[in-house]
This record gives structure tokens, sequence and C-alpha cells, in this order.
């Protein structure tokens, strides 16, 4: 009887207690020191003691790393204070193995750390499968954005890629610089030249004003035959 009130009560409060709060640091301090204290009452009984030792360092692998060694002294502490303080109280040793108490804490011990571990699982799967859509989601937006480079300058798409605020279609008045720019001379020049030379004149022409327009931060609105439009 006295077993099963030293070791089942602080069992019991810590099994309601403990694995469904949040894992901060006093939460997981008041648990390891009800496990802890139980060990050192029970006087290093090896069955018992082994299963709430596992149950101390479940507790003590889910918690924040900062607070691994604070809760493994606090641990080491509480069993040594508590195994003298039963030893001092009551010299007689307590028989571990009478009765089904040890045999259901162990169970008990099994039990929460299989739950424990489930739980962990699933929120891994779960992380899993967001990780998964999120890695989809990205694809589709950079398969979208490259699409969108070919045909939109970068003055328009770029603030829409890095905004992280919706964006809307709105009329406004504004004041713009345009430019026009065109060869001089290009009608009496298509009529001397073959259709590819004058290709390979209009495409190194374009070309160059377009990497001229980009590298001042214009926008090229159309081509006009042989001339181009860019505003600012």
């Amino acid at each position: 009887m006295a077993l099963l009130v030293i070791v089942c009560l602080p069992s019991l409060m810590i099994l309601i207690y403990n694995y469904r709060r949040q894992k901060s640091f006093w939460t997981s301090n008041i648990v390891i020191i009800l496990l802890s204290v139980v060990i050192g009452s029970i006087q290093f009984c090896t069955v018992i003691s082994l299963s709430l030792a596992a149950l101390i360092a479940l507790r003590i692998i889910i918690s924040s790393p900062e607070n691994h060694l604070k809760l493994i002294a606090v641990s080491i502490i509480t069993v040594i204070v508590f195994y003298y303080v039963s030893v001092t109280l009551s010299s007689a040793d307590i028989d571990c193995h009478e009765g089904w108490t040890t045999p259901i804490i162990l169970l008990a011990s099994m039990i929460v750390i299989l739950y424990q571990f489930w739980h962990v699982y699933q929120e891994y799967i779960g992380y899993e499968t967001r990780a998964h859509q999120a890695v989809g989601r990205l694809s589709t937006m950079v398969s979208v954005i490259n699409k969108l480079t070919r045909f939109i300058p970068p003055q328009v798409w770029e603030p829409i890629v890095k905004s992280d605020s919706p964006v809307t279609v709105a009329n406004k008045r504004a004041k713009l610089t345009i430019m026009f720019s065109d060869i001089v001379g290009f009608t009496e020049l298509s009529d001397s030249l073959s259709a590819d030379n004058l290709a390979d004149i209009l495409n190194t022409y374009m070309h160059c004003m377009t990497l001229i327009a980009n590298k001042h931060g214009a926008v090229l609105d159309k081509f006009i035959g042989d001339g181009m439009v860019f505003f600012w």
C-alpha cells in the first residue's frame, strides 16, 4: 500500500498534468521534479526507476535545447535529496516486486512514451505534407514568374513579386518621360538591302537599344516598324 501511495499518486498527477501541456521550462521542470521525487522515494527500485527515468529522458528530449542541462541537474539533485530523505525516514527496504504496482507503472510509462512518439510522428507527417505543398506552390510561382519575365518589363513584375501586399489594378494620373527612337533614312535603306540583311540590322539595333533602356530603368512600351517607344 505504501508503494502504491508513493508511486501511483505522483504518477497519476504526472499523467494528468504532463503531456498535453505546452513544453515550457516550468511545465517540464514540475514534471521532472515529480518523477524524480518518486524515484528517490522508492530508493532506486530498478524497474520503476528505469520506467520513470525514461519519462524524464523523454521530457528532456522534447524540451527546448537550452533547458536540457537545467532539467538534468534538477532531476539528479531531486533524486538524491529524496533518496536520502526516504532512507532517513524509513530504514526498511521496499519490496518493489510485490503485487501489480511495478508492472502497472512500467506499462503506463511505455504507453506514455509510445503516445508521445506517435504524437511527434503525426506532427512530422503534417510538417512534411505542408512542406511538399509549399514546394509545389513555389515551383508554380517560379514557373509563372519565368513566363511573366518574358513578356512584362522588370519595372512591372518586380514590385509584384517582391511585395507582400495584395496587388490591385487602378488608374492614376502620372507624369511620364517618353522617348521615341528610330533609324534615320530607314525607308531608303530598306530599298537597297535584302530582307536578311535588313532583319540583321533591325535585330542588332533593337537589341542594343533595349540594353541601354534597361540600364537606365526605362520601360519598353512598343515597337513601331523600325521605331521603339520607351517611357520612365
